[in-house]
């Protein structure tokens, strides 16, 4: 697996990447996507990140539910300012994760139709909504990742 980490120290670029690759083991990923490449920049803002968020996966995006992703190289946006703040940062690296997994495994799928404008979330097979219409606290996934990244932190996983 090749893993670039953009918009921090070396050092700091180097425990990351070891982070990484625990966690995708701890989720059962890094056999799965051990040929892939994962790109991870740390951003003060972007159209993904500004002060109130600290994490954004950006997903494969289909042309029709039944596609599958691709998943060969993965970008996850996190914001600079967690960098020193290792409970935010090993958190939020988690639970981003936690949705390459959702992906991967296609339990959730994102797909633009045709006409190219909307995107719709899918979870499981069923339509959610138009994906920039939903409100994150009731998404089963962010749940999901919420509860996996809580849980493996308070596990001394992370």
């Amino acid at each position: 697996m090749n893993i670039t980490i953009r918009g921090c120290n070396p050092r700091k670029a180097r425990y990351i990447s070891s982070k990484v690759e625990k966690y995708l083991d701890l989720l059962g990923l890094l056999k799965q996507i051990d040929d892939k490449h994962i790109n991870i920049f740390f951003v003060k803002h972007n159209k993904y990140i500004n002060k109130n968020i600290y994490g954004s996966f950006v997903p494969p995006i289909l042309k029709r539910l039944k596609h599958k992703p691709n998943v060969e190289c993965t970008t996850i946006y996190l914001n600079k300012d967690i960098l020193n703040n290792r409970y935010l940062l090993l958190t939020t690296l988690m639970h981003e994760l936690v949705h390459l997994k959702q992906f991967a495994t296609e339990k959730l799928k994102w797909i633009q139709y045709m006409n190219g404008c909307v995107i719709q979330a899918f979870w499981k097979k069923k339509k959610f909504g138009k994906f920039y219409d939903l409100d994150r606290k009731d998404l089963p996934w962010e749940r999901e990742a919420d509860r996996i990244e809580k849980q493996m932190w308070y596990e001394g996983k992370l």
